[in-house]
């Protein structure tokens, strides 16, 4: 992703209301706004550009509006890390308005947000991975509920075997994209809802401002990589002052801070922590949970009932609807357990016991564990919700095996792929295009993704720097962030015509297959991921209707897409293969064992654990399922993590893998 902003807008009330609302900003009006809020600037009127173009203009430039109702400033001014600290002008000048502040970089995924009410501030959040969570004020917002919870946690590059995991529960720039939705009504990435408002269709105006008393770009460079440097974060030994109080603002009194505070002053890493949270269907359950954790000396733990917030009358929360109607009468455990004298990467394999032990202990007593957040043990414990606070042990952690557990060693990979590669970026979209102009040029109803490749901003936009970045566009225009909807189901004959073209670079159809196998399996990988809870709550699982007709969908093209068998590379029928056996119910007859016996897969190699559990699942073999589960658990952890709840069903538990391994395995072919 690469969106950014520096946004700031004034409303008489709901922002998304007065912008569907809205026609041309006056000239008059927008300059009075942008002397009103930089008093003695130099004001310069410049050529303006589309809300969409312009929320992160160039150096000196300001873009403003001022519509009816509301008044909208772009400006890399406003990007600051702590929104509590934005002049104080500014802010008078939302006075008896709401006013809302959203800034984000990718560079650094970094996102900021904050809101005013009649000038004082209900809500403001800024974070980043590096620095941690820098300010947090206020009652957070329903949307960031499920980013809280861990409902969109960063998957992990299979293609980097040593990469630690995020130390976010979510993407900043996934979050700052739900923030634009809620707040404004518009998104800069990703699939837009029918009702959001097209941000290219309000335009602003544009100023070039100087600073009173000198040029303001270079200055301004100058303070934006002092932010940019705060975002990054600052190596342990040589700043352990600057970067807690980055990550944690200016609160030291804790023993647990102070106690990092040494640890980072030897040069060792700081104390992790990771937050777990746990759904229990009675009080009794929750405390009985609340007394094992204690016993593995967690720091902190609290028990409240669920939507405890909802019938708080101060809480934001008050009155809202459930963001999880179905855990009514269910109670929330949350604790904080701190893990010292080691960094996060050498902490992993223990952490993965970690979890799988929690999960089992909330699986005992008729629950389930789901969501957690992992960070600086300081940054955690500093916002730890403590109401319902049932359990405290001041510099309490949980004690380390001497030596730590390390991770499998994995079987020798297989032999190189006979697959060029994805093409350059001009040759892979050149014939992306090529095939939609093909099937759709001319048509009145073609597919969303088609309809984003024919169209003229996309034809004369910014050409791509690599082809990777433009396939990741490409599959998120058919599946935002992986999520099926009608539009996805209505892709799929066009990205089966693109695997089949013989036009398209080949390393760019193996990528384009495996994104059908992601999408193939996309609902029985969710029952996999929540089969405690499904089982807790007593529910029998549903495919929901978009995963399952976009299963059916690529279904219905694997006869034509196996027809080429014989020609296509062995990468590509490597893919085809596990394919099939996702989406099909006689793959045993479509990819027949001499078919499967031409693939590359010497015995003792990493793509044989692989191929046995492809066939099985080609031959429904359910004994051969478990059989190759377990040697695929046996060097890669997370699929024995996957495998420790008794409620998964093998084949789903197969299929949620299944694309990860594929991909990992002929990736490096498709994109050499």
């Amino acid at each position: 992703m690469g969106a950014k902003t520096g946004l700031l807008v004034y409303a008489d009330g709901d922002i998304p209301s007065a912008l569907r609302q809205v026609t041309a900003a006056g000239i008059a009006e927008t300059t009075e706004l942008v002397g009103r809020l930089y008093p003695d600037w130099g004001l310069e009127s410049t050529e303006g550009e589309s809300l969409g173009e312009g929320t992160y203009p160039a150096d000196g430039l300001t873009y403003a509006a001022s519509f009816p109702g509301a008044d909208i400033v772009c400006d890399r001014r406003l990007m600051i890390d702590r929104p509590s600290q934005l002049p104080d002008h500014l802010v008078a000048a939302g006075a008896g308005r709401r006013m809302v502040l959203h800034a984000m970089h990718s560079v650094v995924d970094w996102l900021t947000f904050a809101v005013w009410e009649d000038g004082r501030l209900i809500r403001s959040l800024s974070l980043s991975p590096d620095s941690g969570v820098i300010e947090d004020i206020g009652e957070p917002f329903p949307f960031e509920a499920p980013y809280w919870a861990g409902d969109h946690p960063v998957a992990l590059d299979p293609d980097w075997g040593d990469e630690a995991p995020y130390p976010l529960p979510f993407h900043p720039l996934d979050l700052g994209e739900a923030a634009l939705r809620a707040f404004f009504g518009f998104i800069l990435e990703g699939r837009r809802a029918p009702d959001d408002i097209d941000a290219d269709d309000l335009r602003l105006h544009g100023f070039r401002l100087t600073a009173p008393g000198g040029s303001a770009p270079a200055q301004r460079k100058a303070d934006l990589e002092k932010v940019a440097q705060r975002m990054r974060g600052t190596t342990y030994h040589l700043a352990p002052k600057r970067h807690l109080e980055a990550c944690c603002g200016t609160a030291r009194g804790r023993t647990g801070a102070m106690k990092d505070d040494r640890a980072m002053t030897l040069g060792l890493p700081p104390a992790w922590g990771v937050q777990y949270s746990a759904y229990l269907p009675t009080e009794a359950a929750a405390g009985a949970v609340v007394a094992e954790l204690a016993a593995l000396r967690h720091r902190l733990i609290a028990v409240r009932a669920h939507d405890h917030f909802r019938s708080e009358p101060s809480s934001f929360w008050y009155g809202k609807p459930s963001m999880d109607p179905e855990l009514e009468g269910w109670w929330q455990v949350f604790s904080l357990a701190v893990y010292s004298g080691h960094d996060r990467l050498a902490l992993d394999p223990f952490l993965r016991g970690e979890r799988i032990l929690v999960a089992g202990i909330a699986r005992s007593h008729g629950g389930f564990a789901q969501g957690g957040a992992e960070g600086h043990a300081v940054t955690l414990e500093q916002h730890f919700p403590r109401v319902g606070l049932l359990h405290e042990r001041a510099a309490a952690e949980v004690p380390l095996p001497d030596p730590l557990p390390v991770e499998p060693v994995p079987p020798a990979a297989g032999p190189q792929w006979s697959c060029s590669g994805v093409g350059l970026p001009v040759e892979a979209v050149q014939a992306v295009v090529a095939v939609a102009e093909r099937m759709y040029a001319g048509a009145a109803d073609i597919p969303d993704v088609a309809e984003w490749l024919l169209d003229e901003d996309f034809a004369f936009g910014e050409p791509y720097d690599s082809t990777g970045e433009f396939l990741g566009d490409l599959a998120d225009a058919v599946a935002h962030q992986g999520t099926c909807t009608d539009a996805t189901v209505e892709a799929v004959p066009f990205l089966a015509a693109l695997i089949r073209d013989a036009g398209v670079p080949a390393g760019t159809r193996v990528v384009l297959l495996g994104d059908l196998l992601r999408l193939a399996v996309t609902g029985r990988a969710t029952a996999a991921s929540l089969a405690d809870r499904i089982a807790a709550l007593g529910n029998v699982w549903e495919e929901p209707a978009a995963d399952y007709m976009t299963r059916r969908a690529i279904a219905h093209e694997m006869p034509a897409l196996l027809a080429n068998w014989e020609v296509e590379s062995d990468a590509l029928r490597f893919v085809l293969a596990a394919l099939t056996a996702a989406v099909t119910s006689d793959g045993d007859a479509l990819v027949t064992r001499q078919r499967l016996a031409t693939l590359p897969a010497p015995v003792g190699t990493s793509r044989a654990d692989i191929m046995a559990l492809v066939e099985a699942l080609l031959r429904s073999d359910q004994p051969g399922l478990r059989t190759a589960l377990d040697r695929l658990a046996a060097w890669l952890p997370d699929i024995a993590e996957r495998s420790q709840s008794p409620y998964a069903a093998s084949r789903d538990l197969a299929l949620s893998v299944l694309p990860d391994l594929v991909i990992a395995d002929v990736g490096p072919a498709a994109y050499r």
